[in-house]
């Protein structure tokens, strides 16, 4: 992969044509520009001389970094609501994409050099995760009414289409889950320096031995209740472990000096003392 092209790669994920099409659908600019970043490495760019200069001029800047983070912000809102109105995508996100594209034949192994075209791709991932903010997430279902979101419907449908389907789940449209899957993403890294810990939306995931399937649960918030899972016991020592005894069923490939164990924990004297601390830290009321 890495011997190839940007346009090789480009035209394994997204298939022809690679024109402005594709800009339609923040999802596969965000798989596409992520993939050439992550086999390039490119993404290291990040923690050197980072941000580079705003995409655009915005109202009230305090330091550089917050013109970046404002103006990437702005046209990711655009973005979404150019996908809402069926309208084309912000200047910058063209001019971006024109720009990787007269970089396709480049190769990989030597696209973590130019760091212009990296800066262009981070900026194309940002943008993308900020057009994708709560995309897939279903909301509070009183609200879901209050706040129609074409954009929003859209992603939901392909999404629950997928589960019906027993099929892989993608925010994509272009590209296939078989070969790379972007979701909604709900955790962000707060260490380390890998292209997970760059966004804030959108995951990706291209491990294709493994299917991943978003499911969506909503459920009315005034009739549910809170369950607290507390480890128990607090502790676990070896003698807490036995041989199990002989069982009936033959396991004829199992080796003989092989062996099933059962946990039984001698009784604690402290139980009851751990127990009540356990209550008392938790600050419950029983009855």
């Amino acid at each position: 992969m890495k011997s190839g092209t940007i346009g090789s790669v480009l035209r394994l994920y997204l298939g022809d044509p690679l024109d402005d099409a594709l800009l339609g659908w923040p999802p596969d600019v965000f798989a596409a520009a992520s993939i050439l970043l992550k086999l390039s490495g490119g993404y290291i760019h990040v923690v050197n001389k980072w941000p580079p200069a705003a995409p655009r001029k915005i109202e009230n800047p305090k330091e550089d970094v917050h013109i970046w983070n404002g103006a990437i912000r702005q046209i990711g809102k655009e973005w979404q609501r150019a996908v809402e109105s069926q309208a084309s995508a912000p200047y910058e996100i063209r001019q971006w994409w024109s720009q990787v594209l007269k970089k396709k034949g480049k190769k990989i192994s030597e696209l973590f050099e130019d760091s212009g075209i990296c800066r262009i791709l981070l900026q194309l991932v940002a943008a993308a995760d900020e057009a994708c903010a709560d995309i897939g997430i279903p909301p509070d279902p009183k609200g879901w009414l209050n706040r129609p979101s074409r954009f929003e419907w859209l992603a939901m449908v392909l999404l629950q289409k997928q589960a019906q389907a027993s099929q892989p789940s993608t925010l994509c449209k272009r590209i296939p889950a078989t070969l790379l899957a972007v979701l909604p993403k709900l955790h962000t890294p707060t260490a380390g320096a890998t292209l997970r810990s760059l966004t804030h939306n959108l995951a990706l995931h291209e491990n294709v031995e493994i299917a991943v399937k978003w499911s969506q649960v909503t459920t009315d918030l005034d009739h549910t209740i809170n369950v607290l899972c507390a480890p128990w016991p607090l502790e676990v020592n070896p003698v807490d472990f036995c041989v199990a005894e002989q069982s009936e069923l033959q396991l004829k490939n199992m080796r003989k000096n092989l062996h099933f164990f059962d946990y039984k924990p001698p009784k604690r004297a402290g139980f009851v003392k751990d127990f009540e601390q356990l209550r008392s830290f938790l600050n419950l009321r029983w009855t």
